[in-house]
């Protein structure tokens, strides 16, 4: 298991270092890898989700980031590791489907959405999509806006 102390090692940002510091214990609870093989981190941020990974054996993390500041110290952290894909791009869009691999699948998000089936294609199969619930539209045009700035 890691520690706080470990993630000294990297360069991280303030804010994803508090995030780090509240999180962690749960991190360990719920994010460590159940097998040593392939991690997906949307929103991968500085990499300290990254570094959780590879700390307890993942052996390749596919990280996706689009913030430019995030980029840089993602690049700084693991740009020469072999073991890190980095794709710097924003998602707008996300389909899963990927025969088995949902099974422990952890969806982390930030802000208050719910998941709203949208349809059952057969038995076995269904969609779902989860959307912001908010209320306050003045605040999702606000959001909306500044990621384009990033």
């Amino acid at each position: 298991m890691c520690s706080l102390a470990d993630f000294q090692k990297i360069r991280i940002c303030q804010a994803h270092l508090q995030g780090v510091i509240e999180e962690l214990d749960n991190w360990h609870r719920f994010l460590v890898p159940k097998t040593g093989r392939n991690q997906l981190d949307i929103g991968a941020g500085c990499g300290e989700t990254a570094f959780l990974y590879l700390n307890h054996g993942a052996e390749r993390v596919i990280c996706i980031e689009g913030n430019k500041n995030c980029l840089e110290n993602l690049r700084a952290n693991f740009g020469n590791d072999p073991r890190v894909v980095i794709i710097p791009y924003f998602l707008e869009n996300i389909k899963i489907d990927i025969d088995g691999g949902e099974k422990n699948m952890i969806v982390e998000t930030h802000f208050p959405y719910r998941m709203r089936k949208l349809q059952a294609l057969n038995h076995y199969t269904s969609l779902n999509i989860l959307e912001e619930h908010w209320g306050n539209p003045l605040r999702k045009l606000v959001r909306k806006i500044s990621r384009r700035f990033y």
